[in-house]
């Protein structure tokens, strides 16, 4: 039951983090928000050994202003498990992002 990853699958359920998102698909959506992931090519990233590296340095740095939500973001084998409320913060700088780019194209 380890090895198929239900341990990790029930406690993750138990402690209630609804969002769940593949490392490829977190990347192709949330990379562009900071500055030095912009350089680094969306395939690198991708096919880094290190993607839940990779990934947490990305988190740290969106939520570089709300360092509190970042232990409750949790880094599985193939995906990232965040509460509704990191989810509601990331999709609002998302949003932030995308709209200060609008004004200046």
């Amino acid at each position: 039951m380890r090895y198929l990853g239900l341990f990790e699958s029930v406690k993750i359920r138990l402690e209630g983090y609804p969002l769940r998102i593949e490392y490829e698909i977190f990347f192709e959506r949330y990379y562009q928000l900071v500055k030095e992931f912009r350089s680094v090519k969306l395939k690198n990233l991708l096919k880094s050994k290190n993607i839940k590296g990779e990934a947490s340095k990305l988190i740290k740095r969106i939520f570089v202003d709300t360092p509190d939500a970042i232990p409750k973001i949790l880094f599985g084998k193939k995906k990232i498990y965040m509460k509704l409320n990191e989810s509601r913060i990331l999709d609002e700088k998302y949003m932030q992002f995308w709209q200060e780019k609008k004004i200046y194209v």
